[in-house]
Parts: structure tokens; sequence; C-alpha cells
């Protein structure tokens, strides 16, 4: 190669030869405009983005089910169900630290043993009574690529249940602790409530009218309802009754020590006197204060 002047640098011909060399180079190996970034929300087709989240209560847990709105042919990996306490984190990417930590699964979860695939169904334990959970479901593609999230739920982990009560000195359901989930007996020391009959009227009562160093609880009758899942939000206000007439039909509120509030209303109250029992279906919430159910 010659040089012009100075020793070492090239001539002008030389350097114009490099930069068109390199030039060719690049669009040869295809370094051109940016191409478009293809993101998660484009993956898989949108009618493939679950819906209708459901839940029923387990004992610490609950059972999710959803439509997976998958028609025939449509192939895919499987689900990935998200469990935030307390924030949701649906508009997060899923690859993100937060979005993975929340996960139910850190694999992808096939789906139940149902051969239906319109509905899946997960049973998710092992959750905090008490605690505001944000829910939401994404399905995930044959090359886990995952799809866009479904609509968000909400749901607080409760004891429920169903229980039958007589009154007090009957026999041994004449008395039930909401925290513990059990039976006892009217003058236990952890009792919510006794029931006794007057004038063929049954009636729920506070464990202090036995004796003054039990518990003390009050009553707040609610309303007329078809289940106990109905008023999931309460809001009551002044002193209760330590006392109250029960109903068939009706829902009540009780409130413990603790300041831990049961819901429950009466299914059926059959027999007299004696022979009287009443059936009760109630939701128990352990965060103090909360009437949300």
């Amino acid at each position: 190669m010659r040089y012009h002047g100075v020793t070492g640098w090239p001539t002008i011909p030389s350097v114009v030869y490099l930069a068109s060399l390199c030039i060719g180079l690049i669009l040869f190996c295809g370094c051109g405009a940016p191409k478009p970034r293809i993101t998660e929300l484009d993956v898989l087709p949108p009618h493939l983005v679950p819906s209708n989240l459901q839940v029923e209560h387990l004992e610490r847990g609950i059972s999710l089910s959803w439509q997976t709105n998958r028609r025939s042919g449509d192939a895919i990996s499987g689900y990935q169900i998200y469990i935030s306490p307390e924030k949701s984190i649906r508009e997060l990417s899923p690859n993100s630290p937060e979005g993975h930590a929340c996960r139910w699964r850190s694999m992808t979860y096939p789906g139940d043993t149902d051969p239906r695939t319109d509905i899946e169904t997960a049973q998710i334990i092992e959750l905090e009574y008490g605690v505001l959970y944000y829910i939401h479901v994404r399905t995930v593609g044959v090359d886990d690529r995952i799809g866009p999230p479904s609509e968000e739920i909400t749901v607080i982990p409760r004891p429920s249940g169903r229980i039958e009560m007589v009154p007090r000195h009957v026999g041994k359901r004449d008395g039930y602790s909401f925290a513990e989930r059990r039976h006892v007996r009217s003058r236990d020391e952890k009792n919510d409530l006794y029931l006794f009959v007057r004038n063929d009227s049954v009636f729920a009562a506070s464990p202090h009218r036995l004796e003054q160093f039990k518990r003390y609880v009050e009553f707040h009758e609610i309303g007329p309802s078809k289940s106990v899942d109905e008023y999931p939000v309460v809001e009551i206000s002044g002193k209760g009754e330590t006392k109250i007439l029960l109903r068939e039909g009706i829902t009540y509120i009780l409130s413990t020590p603790e300041n831990c509030w049961a819901k429950f209303r009466v299914a059926g109250i059959t027999g007299t006197g004696g022979q009287t029992v009443v059936t009760m279906d109630y939701i128990y919430q352990p965060r103090y204060g909360s009437g949300v159910f």
C-alpha cells in the first residue's frame, strides 16, 4: 500500500475503499434497522386467555377453577397461576423477579386429571387464613412462552363449614369454638356461644352469662339470606346483644373478645325443648376487626 506524507497514514482512496468494505459487510450480515421486539402478549391467540375464575374454600386453602377457552386443535403446555398476598402483580411481566416469585408452582401446571379441557381446576393449599390474595392465570404455549393474564380475582382464605348445636346440658354439641373449629362444652373457656330454649323460641347467648369470667361475645342480626356467602362485606356499629333470637334463614354476626368476627346463618331448626337441634353455616374471619368474608 502506498502512503502519502507522514509515514503510517493511508491515502484517501485507501480510506474510501476500507469504508466501503465495512458497509458491505454490515449489510451482508443483516445488521440494518432493528427488528420489532416480540412481546409475551403477541404469543398466543387472544381466545386462549383464561376466564371466569371461581373459588371454593378448603382447609387452609382454596380450589381454583377457570374456563380455558380452548378450541379443537389448540395445543398448549399448561398454565401458570400467580398468587400475590396483599398486592396485585397482574400487569407485571411473568418473567420478572416479582412475577416469578408469585407463581404457585415454578413449573408449568399441566392441568387436572379430568379429561375435560374446557374447565381446569387446581387445589392450592397452605395459604394463610385472613390474608387477602390476588390471583390470575396465564396460558403457556407449547414453546413455553406465556400468554396474557386472565382477569384478576381476590380471595381471603378463612375457616367455614356447617355445624349442629343443641341447648346447653343436652349433649356434647352445646358449645363451639370458631377459632379452633370444633365443638366444646358450653362452660369451656374457649366457647363462643351456647343455645337455650324459652317458650319454644331458640336463643344464642354469650358464655359470660353463665359465669362472669367466661368469654364475652356480642351478636348482631344482619338479615335474611339464601346462603351464608351473602353479605360478603359487613359493617356493624354500636353495641351488640349478649343474647339473640335465632330464626331460620337469617344471617348473624358474632364478635369475639379478640375482635374477630364469625358470620353464621341458621340453615334449620328442628325439634322442641331438649330435642332442639340448630344447623348453622358459618364463615370465620380470623383477621382482627375485619368484616370482609
